[in-house]
């Protein structure tokens, strides 16, 4: 744990506590959250809420101000300490084993990029199980082996982020766990990531493949690439082909 923990500095984008600089970065952010919102309440529309590695709260926040009484798990303390104050949300800093909640606690508990960084993920999903109410529903992002952006980018793809993605989750061997732990899978959708996922692997595949006289050039991304992705993303999300999975399990 104090090896890993290294990689997870106060810098860490997840945890940062400055707002985005520009217009398009902020609308694209709080965008995102709206849309994790609408995945969750299409299986339910309110109740009790936890989001486990919360980071910042935007997500407790966005889903605060449609009445779920929410909850947040954090294992950084900078950016628990950035969610209780920016967003005013109740956060616990520690790892989900550590929280103190009787069984059936909460109606829905939320993992946004989560499951992969986890050194046990089998053993918190069966914690989540019980920290749920009968019928209640687990909601997950990871991501997506099966992306579009894997196959074109390779070794350079985001989505493995090693060291901190301890697992990569193929769809059978997920299913297998997610029902190991008493889940049961009601919803698989590519919703979140498209232009931004892609941006980064083609900034990393730059740096790794491209001759040094072509990065000065190639480095920053031109403010059209997101227009100009716009088809591509959407195509991959239709055929589940983005670089992220959601999905979204009920407890049996």
């Amino acid at each position: 744990m104090d090896e890993i923990a290294a990689f997870y500095p106060d810098r860490y984008e997840p945890y940062r506590a400055d707002l985005p600089a520009d217009w398009l970065t902020a609308r694209r952010t709080q965008g995102a959250q709206v849309i994790k919102r609408r995945f969750v309440e299409a299986f339910r529309t309110g109740g009790r809420l936890l989001d486990v590695g919360c980071a910042t709260g935007d997500f407790l926040a966005r889903m605060a101000v449609r009445d779920w009484d929410v909850q947040g798990v954090e294992t950084s303390p900078l950016a628990a300490r950035v969610a209780r104050k920016r967003h005013g949300v109740p956060v616990f800093v520690g790892q989900l084993g550590d929280m103190d909640f009787s069984n059936g606690s909460f109606d829905v508990i939320t993992l946004w990029d989560v499951l992969e960084h986890l050194h046990n993920p089998l053993a918190d999903l069966r914690r989540i199980h019980r920290l749920l109410v009968a019928g209640g529903h687990v909601i997950l992002s990871i991501p997506n082996l099966q992306s579009w952006d894997r196959i074109l980018f390779g070794s350079a793809w985001i989505g493995w982020d090693a060291p901190r993605h301890l697992h990569m989750f193929p769809p059978k061997p997920l299913e297998r766990m997610l029902s190991s732990a008493g889940f049961r899978i009601i919803a698989r959708r590519c919703i979140l990531g498209g232009i931004g996922a892609f941006i980064l692997s083609y900034q990393f595949w730059l740096a790794s493949t491209a001759p040094k006289s072509c990065l000065q050039v190639l480095r920053a991304p031109s403010p059209l690439l997101p227009v100009l992705l716009w088809p591509y993303k959407e195509l991959a999300y239709r055929f589940g082909r983005g670089p992220i999975e959601t999905i979204a399990c009920i407890k049996t």
